[in-house]
């Protein structure tokens, strides 16, 4: 049947007309009270690839407007082709119950493979706490501290860890907007072909006040959030790559990107035999998401859909794999 995010991301052919798709998000999906915009705007984006049925076209470019509240349950799935081509397409789609007149609205881009440069610029933030020493949002807080309000979608869908930044509880003096966590699905969205689906990964971009809290302080944290108007997603690349179960940790690697943790996620550049132990590692594809507040500078977060090795490397595949040895004590 697939994974939950699969399931709640799912939708049908509806009897009413072409291009409408009927949906159900399950409560599981919500904070308090609606359901998370990142699990909505992805089915979205599955209804859209349904009905371009182009296999040679993916995601690359989305834009989303929360125009009224989607509540979890039935949702109706509207998806209009703007244009059709042959390297590249325009969709837009609503997202909305059956008995509202608007939801979430959401233009995407959808691309095939094309020849150009590639490169990767981006660097570890200073200071990130590893995988398995940072604390996750399910620990209670420290004695004296009120627990935050629970919610379904924190508890069994996303688990999050603190690992760059400061706690609502911590008194601070604010500094650059700069904050990362640690993400991962309680479980893994995979592919029938045993990869991740990068959908999942417009989840964990959906998420806040992050920087922008770190940034005002402990003095306005408390009794104010900003509300979520709209949301914009670039997907640089796919990662067709195989699954390991190799727990890993190691020092950071040296000539890329390596972030090293318990339950590692392994994944190896070029032909790999399904199933078998192996490390995160394909050269010239961007594995990680940047998210942007106020501040001199943007900040990064760093996150991944499953607890494990994070590694990337601008290099060739060798690099790469010399780059990943690094996280390997053995």
């Amino acid at each position: 049947m697939g994974s939950p995010f699969a399931v709640a991301t799912a939708s049908i052919p509806s009897p009413s007309g072409s291009g409408r798709y009927e949906g159900l998000i399950d409560e599981s999906w919500t904070l308090v009270p609606l359901p998370q915009g990142g699990v909505v705007t992805a089915a979205a984006v599955r209804a859209m690839g349904a009905e371009l049925s182009d296999d040679g076209q993916s995601l690359r470019s989305l834009h989303t407007t929360f125009v009224a509240p989607v509540s979890h349950g039935a949702v109706d799935i509207h998806v209009e082709v703007l244009r059709r081509g042959r390297s590249m397409s325009h969709l837009r789609a609503e997202v909305r119950n059956p008995a509202a007149a608007h939801g979430h609205l959401t233009a995407a881009v959808f691309g095939s493979p094309r020849r150009g440069f590639e490169f990767t610029d981006l660097a570890p933030p200073v200071g990130f706490v590893p995988l398995d020493k940072a604390r996750s949002f399910r620990d209670p807080p420290p004695p004296g501290i009120e627990p935050f309000t629970s919610a379904p979608f924190w508890e069994q869908r996303l688990e999050g860890r603190a690992a760059l930044g400061h706690a609502p509880w911590e008194d601070y003096r604010p500094g650059r907007a700069e904050h990362g966590m640690w993400y991962r699905m309680d479980e893994p969205p995979m592919l029938a072909d045993g990869t991740l689906d990068p959908l999942a990964l417009i989840v964990m971009a959906d998420t806040m006040p992050g920087a922008v809290g770190e940034k005002l302080g402990p003095q306005h944290r408390h009794g104010w959030f900003g509300p979520s108007v709209d949301l914009t997603f670039h997907l640089l690349g796919s990662s067709p790559l195989g699954v390991g179960l190799r727990p890993q940790s190691g020092p950071p690697c040296r000539g890329g990107v390596c972030l090293c943790g318990h339950g590692a996620l392994g994944l190896r550049s070029g032909r790999q035999r399904r199933g078998a132990p192996g490390r995160l590692c394909h050269p010239n594809v961007l594995l990680h998401l940047r998210m942007t507040g106020s501040g001199s500078r943007p900040p990064r977060a760093w996150r991944s859909g499953t607890p494990g090795q994070l590694a990337s490397c601008p290099g060739s595949a060798p690099e790469c794999q010399r780059s990943a040895n690094a996280c390997d004590p053995s």
